[in-house]
């Protein structure tokens, strides 16, 4: 009874036609599109706070390693690059166990979507990951002009 309605016989299609084709792959990209976070939202999820181009709220002795750990979330498609400059203003990549300091820039790749950050590390004025005395010093330098803090 209830296949009295249907055809006899019916065809699957065995081609897609170029239009068809680029539809189903245009909605695949979308998809994809869809699929990766958004910075921003990558950035709150991993707990730490972005003004503008600064990046905070990362802890005094954390590795680059780690915040790459905590921003990608095992997320292949997310990429994080650290890099730092040194005395001579040559530009280096952070490998896994160097420890961040302030001034310190991480880009953060997501799908199509790049940004850059500078990281602030509250306390570590030199920017060699710590806060000591050397720190205090620079900042008491700066109330006295005797000296200007510099990124």
């Amino acid at each position: 009874p209830v296949y009295e309605n249907m055809p006899t016989m019916t065809s699957l299609p065995t081609k897609l036609n170029e239009e068809e084709k680029n539809q189903i792959e245009e909605s695949a990209k979308e998809e994809e599109k869809e699929q990766t976070s958004s910075i921003v939202d990558i950035i709150n999820a991993s707990g730490y706070k972005y003004n503008g181009d600064y990046l905070s709220e990362i802890k005094i002795g954390t590795s680059a390693g780690a915040i790459s750990s905590k921003i990608t979330n095992n997320d292949e498609k997310i990429k994080v690059v650290i890099t730092t400059t040194d005395e001579t203003g040559a530009t280096k990549e952070k490998i896994d166990s160097n420890v961040l300091g302030t001034g310190d820039i991480i880009n953060i790749e997501s799908g199509e979507e790049k940004k850059s950050f500078r990281i602030v590390i509250y306390g570590d004025i030199n920017g060699d990951g710590n806060v000591s005395a050397v720190d205090y010093v620079k900042v008491k330098n700066h109330i006295m002009s005797v000296s200007k803090i510099t990124l």
